[in-house]
């Protein structure tokens, strides 16, 4: 019997599927998908069946840009990939669900080992490397098994005086579940974008991921605060097997206060404490990255990240399935894009 794919309506169905598998990424979610249609995009929520039985999801927005509409899976599909029958059946559902949405290609970014078999199974699907990432693609990951005490000493030397510094110094790290305290993050998200120059996410999306993941206990607004100020804040999700700094942001104000070590260390612990087995750092720039480019923009936070200990994880690079020949048009814009940006 061939797999079919089908809209899921069920909150319950997607996510017991998708949480007992081995790699869970929060960015397939229900909550996810709620997160998206609150800020006004189109979400598809599609399942793979195989007799009866869901054996596959992925979560796909519709994105509307100027340079041509495109369908996109954020570390999707979930499936087993060994099965390539139900990736196959996924794609020629994505090609005519993209006809109908008026896409010009379908972008993947899969949450899948970065290999040489995982790119020819791509390949051999119609798929081409896409001309920039849209997500992290060299991840910095934490085993969570050792005890408190042995991920400290994993630490480097200087990181374990930061923390303990910070704590001397009075630092005091709020677990928060208000709303309210989302305005804290994007008043020091503000501050950051300006240090850092990049392009941010409004700010509509903060709140709607926060108020959508804290209502199943699945976000935590972790805040450093220091005589009245709070000096660091990041966006803990809590989803699957992971714990997973997935937004950050902090003020140069008392720069000699060590408070985003001492952010870290308790985010680590509350992963513990929750049986998460990974705490994900997020995203980071390889070695080979900062070997060509010495000054690169990630190069501060990558050696803070790696600090903690723990270990690379490279996925593969995002994917592109082209339906139209003005996909070209995209592809000359983001490559132009990536070469101005030089990553």
């Amino acid at each position: 019997m061939e797999p079919k794919i089908k809209e899921v309506t069920d909150k319950k169905s997607w996510e017991d599927f998708l949480l007992n598998q081995e790699n869970s990424p929060f960015l397939q979610s229900w909550n996810s998908g709620d997160q998206f249609e609150a800020i006004g995009d189109n979400v598809f929520r599609l399942g793979v069946f195989d007799g009866g039985n869901l054996v596959g999801v992925a979560l796909v927005m519709k994105v509307e840009a100027k340079r041509g509409t495109f369908l996109y899976l954020p570390y999707g599909p979930v499936l087993d990939w060994k099965r390539e029958e139900y990736f196959k059946a996924l794609i020629d559902y994505l090609k005519i669900l993209a006809k109908e949405e008026n896409a010009i290609f379908v972008r993947v970014s899969p949450f899948l080992k970065n290999t040489e078999k995982n790119q020819e199974l791509f390949t051999a699907n119609g798929f081409r490397p896409a001309p920039i990432h849209m997500l992290a693609e060299v991840l910095w990951l934490l085993d969570l098994s050792p005890s408190e005490e042995e991920l400290m000493m994993k630490m480097d030397k200087q990181t374990r005086y930061l923390i303990r510094r910070a704590e001397k110094e009075g630092v005091k790290i709020i677990k928060s579940r208000k709303l309210e305290d989302v305005e804290k993050f994007l008043e020091l998200h503000q501050e950051t974008v300006k240090r850092h120059s990049f392009t941010p996410y409004p700010d509509k999306y903060f709140k709607e991921q926060f108020r959508n993941f804290v209502c199943d206990d699945q976000a935590l607004m972790l805040l450093a605060e220091y005589q009245g100020e709070t000096l660091a804040t990041a966006m803990i999700m809590y989803y699957g097997d992971q714990g997973s700094y997935h937004h950050g942001a902090s003020t140069h104000k008392f720069p000699k206060i060590p408070a985003s070590y001492l952010l870290q260390w308790e985010a680590i612990k509350e992963a513990k404490q929750r049986g998460k087995k990974i705490y994900s750092f997020w995203g980071i720039a390889s070695d080979e990255e900062l070997e060509k480019n010495p000054k690169h923009p990630f190069k501060g936070i990558t050696l803070f990240k790696k600090r903690f200990g723990g270990y690379r994880y490279d996925l593969l690079h995002c994917q592109d399935l082209r339906l139209s020949k003005k996909y070209f048009v995209n592809w000359g814009i983001e490559t132009l894009r990536r070469v101005k940006r030089g990553f």
